[in-house]
This record gives structure tokens, C-alpha cells and sequence, in this order.
């Protein structure tokens, strides 16, 4: 039993360090930071799909935390904690908790993207960017929202899809482990 218990805790580890790898990217290459982001997002996704929130919610926190030492800086970490590393819990969570309500999960995960964004909108205006009032038009924050949800919507899907993959790929290999 307690050799089980090791594999699940090494197993949350590797996919912190995954996590932490992918953000520490985010500062190398600024060009694909969301990307990197969004890469780093699918490390606890899967240690979630695989162990649960018992072990998921501390491999989000200490890639976050490594992630911020090691290269993503405020932003990028701010940005994983919030929307790219909780966002692929919540959303098992939803999908655990309210199958086939579709509607209602869909307008929490609606609500939970538009919240993420108010908090990093602004974090961003206050803490980051407080010398370019210019770009937060409220024209310009409308037209970001619409096409942030266009895209969060998207990845979204994309998550589900990965959620497939992942189990019929990789099911047989992670239930021999744990």
C-alpha cells in the first residue's frame, strides 16, 4: 500500500516539473506563451485524470510555484494559477459532478473564464501594464472577452478531446502503475 502511495506522489511530482518545465518556457520563447501556457495547463489536467484532486491540486501549486522561480515570471505564473493549470480540475470536477447537464456546466465554465479574465484583466492593468491606459478601451476590452471566449471555448473542446486520447491511449499503462 504504501508503494502505491510513492507512485502517486512521484507521479505528481513529474507532472509539477513537466508543468514547471513548460512554464519556465513561457519566459525563453515570449512569442508562444500562451501556447507554453496552455501546455503547462495539461500536466495536472492529466495528474487529475489519472490520481484526482487530492493530488492534482498540489502538482498545479508547486508547477506554479516552480514555474514563477524558474522563467515565467508574474504574469505567466499568475495567468497558469488562475485560468491555464485550475481551469482542466474545475472542469473534470463539472463534468464529474453535473453529468448530463450540459447547459449548466457549460455556463459555469462560461463563468469561471470571464472571472479568470475580470482577475487578470485587472492584475494586468494595475500591477503590469499601468502606464498603457490607452489599450484598455472599454471597445477594446469588449472585442478581447468575445474573442477570449470564442477561444476558451475552443479550448475547451480541445480538453475534451484530449481527455479521450489520453484514456485510450494510455489506460491499460496507468492502471498497471497505480
Amino acid at each position: 500500500m504504501r508503494d502505491i502511495r510513492v507512485k502517486r506522489i512521484a507521479f505528481a511530482a513529474i507532472c509539477a516539473a513537466f508543468a514547471a518545465v513548460f512554464l519556465a518556457l513561457t519566459g525563453v520563447l515570449p512569442a508562444a506563451r500562451l501556447a507554453f501556457l496552455a501546455a503547462a495547463g495539461l500536466f495536472p489536467f492529466l495528474a487529475d485524470l489519472v490520481l484526482g484532486r487530492r493530488y492534482s491540486i498540489p502538482a498545479l501549486l508547486a508547477g506554479g510555484i516552480l514555474g514563477w522561480l524558474f522563467g515565467a515570471g508574474n504574469a505567466g505564473g499568475l495567468a497558469y494559477m488562475i485560468l491555464f493549470g485550475s481551469y482542466p480540475i474545475y472542469r473534470n470536477f463539472l463534468v464529474g459532478k453535473l453529468s448530463g447537464k450540459k447547459a449548466l456546466i457549460l455556463a459555469l465554465k462560461l463563468l469561471w473564464f470571464n472571472a479568470a479574465y475580470g482577475i487578470l484583466l485587472v492584475t494586468a492593468r494595475s500591477l503590469f501594464l499601468s502606464d498603457s491606459a490607452g489599450v484598455f478601451t472599454p471597445l477594446n476590452v469588449f472585442l478581447f472577452l468575445i474573442g477570449g471566449n470564442a477561444v476558451f471555448l475552443l479550448y475547451d473542446l480541445l480538453l475534451g478531446q484530449a481527455t479521450g486520447w489520453i484514456f485510450s491511449r494510455f489506460d491499460r499503462w496507468f492502471r498497471s502503475l497505480f
